[in-house]
C-alpha cells in the first residue's frame, strides 16, 4: 500500500512538471529534453498503472486463496468434531451391519487359540451336518456344534485314523482340532466331549430307591402303558416335559413280578403313598433295570438325559424332611430335621 501511494504521488508530480518544462524558458532543460521528460512521465505512469492492475489481481487471488483455506479448515474442523462426538451417517435398518461379538480378553498378538482333544481308539468320530457323532461299544451319541459353541466362533476339524493305522499304532486315536479367538468355551467343550466318550464306551448308571411303608417300584409293559394313555386321552411321546410323561392310574393293577426283573422296562409304576399309582414313561435312550421292589437302576449313553430322568422320578415323591420317606437316589445323603419338642 505504501508503494502504491508513493508511485501515485510521483506520477502526479511528474505530470505537473511536464507542462512547465515545455513553456517555461528559464527552466534548465530545453524543448527536446522537455519532450523526452514528458514521454518518460507517460511511460512511468503507464507502468505504474499496469503494476497497480497486477497488484489488484494478486490481491484478489490472495483473497480467494484465503477464503478457500478458511472454508477447508471449517470443513476439516466439522469432520473432526463429528468424529469426536461419534456422529455417523444414519443407515437404514436393513442395511445396517450387525455388531461383532466382543471378547473380554482377546489375544494380544492377534493369533487364534488352538486346542487338541484326543479320542480313544475304541471310539469313532465323525464330523458332518454341523454335529459330532461318537460311536463306541455301548452305543452312539451326537453333539450339535451349536450346543457346544453357541457363539459360532470355533473352527472344528476331525483327524480320524483308519483300521490299518489303528492296528499299526494301537495307542493312537482320533483327534479333534479346535481353533477360536477366545478360550472361554474350551472347558465346556472339553467336558461335554469327555462325557460323550465315557457314555459311548461304558454308559451311565444311576440308582433309585424308595423308602416307606408299602413303597415299591414295578416295571410296566408297553401294552399297559398304551392302555393308560388311551384312558387319559393323550400321548406323551411328542413332548419332552417330565409332567407329560406321568400317568395316574384310576385303578391299581394287581401284578406278580419276580425280582430281579430279567428284561429292561420302558416305564415304571410308582407306589409311593398316594391314593393312585403313578406310571412314569422313560424317554428314548434310557432303560430301567429292577433289582428289588425298592431298588431300580437307570442306564443310558447320554449323561444329561439319565440324570434328568432320575431327578424327574425323584420329584414325584421327594424325601420327607423329618422321616426320609420318599424317592431317593442311591448314595444321596439326607440331613433330617428334628421335630419340635423331641430330645
Amino acid at each position: 500500500m505504501l508503494q502504491q501511494c508513493a508511485s501515485r504521488s510521483a506520477i502526479s508530480g511528474l505530470q505537473a512538471l511536464a507542462p512547465c518544462a515545455q513553456h517555461c524558458s528559464w527552466f534548465w532543460l530545453n524543448s527536446s529534453a522537455a519532450g523526452t521528460l514528458q514521454e518518460g512521465v507517460v511511460a512511468v505512469a503507464s507502468s505504474v498503472v499496469a503494476s497497480d492492475g497486477s497488484c489488484s489481481s494478486q490481491q484478489q487471488q490472495q483473497q480467494q486463496q484465503q477464503q478457500a483455506g478458511v472454508q477447508h479448515r471449517q470443513e476439516c474442523t466439522g469432520q473432526q468434531l463429528q468424529q469426536q462426538r461419534g456422529i455417523r451417517q444414519m443407515l437404514p435398518f436393513d442395511s445396517a451391519p450387525k455388531p461383532l461379538p466382543r471378547f473380554r480378553k482377546p489375544s494380544k498378538d492377534g493369533r487364534m487359540n488352538r486346542m487338541v482333544i484326543r479320542i480313544p481308539p475304541q471310539v469313532q468320530v465323525q464330523l458332518q451336518d454341523q454335529a459330532i457323532t461318537l460311536t463306541g461299544k455301548a452305543g452312539s451319541t451326537s453333539l450339535k456344534l451349536s450346543f457346544l459353541d453357541p457363539t459360532g466362533l470355533v473352527a472344528w476339524q476331525a483327524h480320524t485314523h483308519d483300521a490299518a493305522a489303528a492296528a499299526a499304532a494301537p495307542g493312537s486315536g482320533s483327534l479333534l482340532l479346535l481353533a477360536s479367538p477366545s478360550k472361554r468355551c474350551w472347558r465346556g467343550i472339553q467336558t461335554h466331549i469327555d462325557n460323550a466318550v465315557h457314555g459311548v464306551m461304558q454308559g451311565y448308571l444311576v440308582g433309585i430307591t424308595v423308602q416307606g411303608v408299602g413303597y415299591r417300584m414295578e416295571p410296566v409293559s408297553a401294552a399297559t402303558t398304551a392302555a393308560a394313555l388311551a384312558a387319559r386321552g393323550g400321548s406323551s411321546s411328542s413332548s419332552s416335559k417330565a409332567s407329560r410323561r406321568i400317568i395316574w392310574e384310576q385303578e391299581a393293577e394287581k401284578t406278580n413280578i419276580a425280582y430281579p426283573h430279567k428284561q429292561p422296562a420302558q416305564a415304571v409304576r410308582l407306589k409311593v403313598g398316594y391314593t393312585r399309582a403313578c406310571i412314569f414313561q422313560f424317554p428314548e435312550g434310557v432303560l430301567a433295570f429292577f433289582v428289588k421292589p425298592a431298588l431300580m437302576y437307570l442306564y443310558g449313553v447320554d449323561k444329561a438325559l439319565v440324570t434328568n430322568t432320575a431327578a424327574a422320578i425323584r420329584a414325584v415323591r421327594k424325601p420327607n424332611a423329618y422321616t426320609g420317606n420318599g424317592v431317593q437316589l442311591v448314595g444321596e445323603v439326607l440331613k433330617l430335621k428334628q421335630r419340635a419338642g423331641s430330645k
